[in-house]
């Protein structure tokens, strides 16, 4: 029987990358969990002053940042298949998941305290576009990104990780 690594990303803390021509460095990670698996969320640093976040879950990349949403629809009327506007975009819910956060590390916007709850709610647009409602005992926040492929990033400072070897 093969042994799994413990960590199977090859990010990290420090890892910096580029986004539209502006580099970032991850400074924190949040892993969260619901009933089907986990994902990690990387906050990271842009060097233009913004901050955001990159997700990484099943070979799939998502970078956001923040955005003001305006009026947004309680947590009890959020259905699979409802047509949201936020930051004059059109987005469609597509997935409703309560997570809980079961590791962090590094920098966080907020206290990430084991076994924190919030419900992640994902939305799609046209293209590679998404948006993210995270409702929490903190608050509401939005953030609207789109997905890229790991090549894109042009990352540096990755973790080595066995038998995979980096994108030149």
């Amino acid at each position: 029987m093969a042994l799994l690594q413990d960590e199977w990303s090859a990010l990290q803390l420090q890892t910096s990358g580029k986004y539209r021509g502006v580099t970032f460095t991850l400074v924190g990670r949040v892993r969260l969990s619901w009933e089907s698996g986990n994902w990690n969320e990387w906050f990271c640093y842009f060097d233009d002053a913004q901050h955001g976040w990159l997700s990484e879950a099943q070979g799939f990349y998502q970078i956001s940042v923040p955005c003001a949403a305006g009026q947004l629809p309680a947590l009890n009327e959020v259905t699979t298949g409802l047509s949201i506007s936020i930051a004059a975009h059109s987005y469609t819910v597509k997935d409703i998941k309560k997570v809980k956060c079961t590791y962090s590390e590094g920098e966080l916007p907020f206290k990430a305290v084991l076994g924190r709850s919030s419900v992640s709610v994902d939305l799609a647009s046209t293209g590679n576009n998404f948006a993210c409602i995270d409702y929490s005992e903190d608050g509401v926040n939005v953030y609207s990104g789109e997905y890229c492929k790991f090549e894109e990033f042009r990352f540096s400072y990755l973790r080595e990780l066995d038998g995979w070897r980096k994108p030149s």
